[in-house]
C-alpha cells in the first residue's frame, strides 16, 4: 500500500465520527443561540439602564437560573464559584445580570456537549486500537484479539495534549471567552441603540468564528477536513491508540507516515517514513520551528510533539500517523510538499548547479532506506559550511 493508501484507510473511520458530531455540534450551537436570545429578549435594558441594580423581579428570575443549573452542574470551578457568589449577592447591576446569564447558556451547551465529546474521544482511541491490531494480523497473517482497556482510555482522556493542555481545562476556558465575545457585541449593540438579535450579521460572525476554533469543517473535491482544537486533540488520542495497539500486539517499530501535499509542515515532512523503535531509544533529526533548522532529536520510543503526530512547535491540520507497514510503495505520482521544494533550493544552492533534479531529491529524502538521505544531509553540511568560508 501506498503511504496515501494507508492514511485514508487509517482515517476514514475518524472522518465518520467527526461528520456526525459536527452535525449534533451545530444543532446544540443552534439551541444555545436561541437560549441567548431569550436572554436578550428578558434581561436587555437600554444603555442608561445597563448600570442600574436589576429589581426584584430581575433578580429574583436570574437566581432560580442560577439554582437549576447549579443542582445539575457537579464540577466544582469557575462557574461553580461565580454562580454561588452571584446568588449570595443582595444588588446585582443590570449589565452583571446581562452577562452572567449569556455565560449561563453557553455553560449548558458545555454540559451537553461533554457528554458528546467524550463518547467521541473514546470510540476514537479505540478505532486506533482496532486499526493497529487489524493491520499487524493484515501483515503478520494472524488473527490475534487483543481488548483496550477503559482505565486506559480514561487515563489518556486526563492526560495534556500537544500544547500542555488537559481538555476539559481547555473547553472551560474556550466556553469562558465565548461568552465574553458575545457579551462584548451585546454592550456594544446597545450602546448604539441597535437591536439585539442573534441572527444579526454582527453575532453570527463571532458564533461562525467560535465554531470553527472548536471544529471547522473544509469541504474539498474528494473528501472533508477537520481543524480545530478537536481534530487536534483527536489527531493525539488515534495516534496514542494506534500506539497502545502495536505495543500489546509486540511490535518493536513503527513507520512514520505524513500526509505530503503543499500544506504539509517542515516538521512532518522532515519525519515523513522514517522508523522509529517503540521501546528503545531514537536519535533522528527533524526540523524545529523554534530552530528554524533541522535538530537531532533523542527520544525514547515515541512521544507526543517530537515523533508521534500531533508534531509541535505550532498549531497546524495534522493528519500524520505511525504503521506497521515498514515498506514504502513509491505511487506513480508523489505530491511534493512547500518545504521539500525550499530544502531542496537550499541544498541545490550549497551543491551548484550539478545538483539532482526535485524528483529525485524528494525519491532520496523520502525512501525506505535512509542510508542516502543521511549520507545526503551529511555532505550537505560540510558543503554549505565551505560555502561560507569562502
Amino acid at each position: 500500500m501506498t503511504n496515501n493508501e494507508i492514511l485514508q484507510k487509517k482515517w476514514q473511520g475518524v472522518d465518520k465520527q467527526l461528520a456526525l458530531f459536527f452535525n449534533k455540534y451545530k444543532k446544540i450551537n443552534k439551541k444555545t443561540q436561541d437560549r441567548i436570545q431569550d436572554v436578550m429578549n428578558t434581561f436587555g435594558v437600554k444603555y442608561e439602564e445597563l448600570f442600574d441594580y436589576a429589581d426584584i423581579r430581575v433578580l429574583s428570575r436570574f437566581r432560580r437560573e442560577i439554582e437549576q443549573v447549579l443542582e445539575e452542574y457537579k464540577e466544582s470551578d469557575y462557574f461553580s464559584y461565580m454562580a454561588r457568589k452571584n446568588i449570595k449577592k443582595s444588588k446585582i447591576k443590570n449589565i452583571d445580570v446581562i452577562n452572567f446569564m449569556i455565560y449561563l447558556q453557553f455553560v449548558k451547551e458545555e454540559q451537553e456537549m461533554n457528554v458528546e465529546i467524550e463518547q467521541m474521544f473514546e470510540e476514537i482511541v479505540r478505532l486506533g486500537y482496532k486499526e493497529a491490531i487489524d493491520e499487524c494480523n493484515e501483515i503478520e497473517k494472524k488473527k490475534k484479539d487483543y481488548i483496550l482497556t477503559d482505565t486506559f482510555i480514561a487515563t489518556l482522556l486526563l492526560l495534556p495534549n500537544v500544547k500542555g493542555e488537559i481538555w476539559k481545562e481547555y473547553y472551560n476556558a474556550f466556553v469562558r471567552y465565548c461568552a465574553k465575545e458575545i457579551n462584548n457585541q451585546v454592550i456594544i449593540n446597545i450602546q448604539q441603540d441597535k437591536g439585539l438579535n442573534v441572527d444579526d450579521v454582527e453575532f453570527q460572525k463571532i458564533f461562525d468564528s467560535q465554531r470553527k476554533r472548536l471544529l471547522n469543517r473544509k469541504h474539498t473535491d474528494d473528501f472533508d477536513k477537520y481543524s480545530g482544537a478537536i481534530d487536534s486533540q483527536i489527531t493525539m488520542l488515534f495516534n496514542k491508540g494506534t500506539l497502545k495497539g502495536y505495543e500489546d500486539y509486540g511490535v518493536e517499530q513503527v513507520r512514520f507516515i505524513a500526509e505530503m501535499d503543499r500544506r504539509t509542515t517542515k516538521m512532518c515532512s522532515g519525519l515523513n517514513n522514517q522508523i522509529f523503535k517503540i521501546n528503545d531509544w531514537n536519535k533522528y533529526y527533524r526540523y524545529s520551528a523554534e530552530d528554524e533548522k533541522d535538530v537531532l532529536y533523542t527520544t525514547f520510543g515515541l512521544e507526543v510533539g517530537q515523533n508521534l503526530p500531533p508534531i509541535d512547535n505550532h498549531f497546524h491540520y495534522c493528519r500524520s500517523t505511525i504503521s506497521y507497514n515498514l515498506d514504502v510503495v513509491s505511487p506513480t505520482s508523489v505530491p511534493i510538499s512547500e518545504y521539500t521544494r525550499s530544502q531542496y533550493l537550499r541544498y541545490k544552492k550549497y551543491f551548484g548547479k550539478d545538483f539532482m533534479d526535485l524528483q529525485e531529491f524528494s525519491r532520496v529524502k523520502n525512501a525506505e532506506d535512509r542510508t542516502e538521505w543521511e549520507t545526503l544531509k551529511q555532505r550537505y553540511f560540510i558543503e554549505r559550511k565551505k560555502y561560507k568560508e569562502k
